[in-house]
């Protein structure tokens, strides 16, 4: 799931602002915090660039179905749930996975994965 949401991410760029990524909420979140003691089956983003996010998806295979978006191949799910971030995107870290792709994800400094870096 990571792997899908940084390559999300990479297409997406560039944009200005952050509250225009792709940031990771809800389940993939919780996944990175107990190093995968969750697991999740989607990933639920919020950003300011829902439209581009939409069109994006719809581009490289995935089918919608009312706010949340399928790909049938990947076995993915995606679902874009708001907007705007509830509370402060002072809690949005940029993380570096191994192979050098990012994400941007909610809340993450309370938590340390050996397997990302926090930059």
């Amino acid at each position: 799931m990571m792997k899908t949401a940084s390559i999300l991410t990479e297409l997406l760029e560039p944009v200005s602002r952050i509250d225009g990524y792709p940031i990771v909420v809800g389940g993939l979140s919780v996944e990175i915090y107990t190093q995968s003691d969750y697991t999740t089956r989607d990933i639920d983003f919020v950003t300011s660039s829902s439209d581009a996010l939409s069109k994006l998806l719809l581009q490289i295979g995935f089918k919608k179905e009312g706010r949340i978006y399928y790909h049938e191949d990947i076995e993915v799910v995606v679902d874009i749930v708001s907007s705007a971030l509830e509370g402060s995107y002072e809690k949005v870290v940029h993380l570096q996975l191994e192979d050098g792709s990012k994400i941007y994800v909610i809340s993450y400094r309370r938590y340390h994965s050996r397997s990302l870096t926090c930059i």
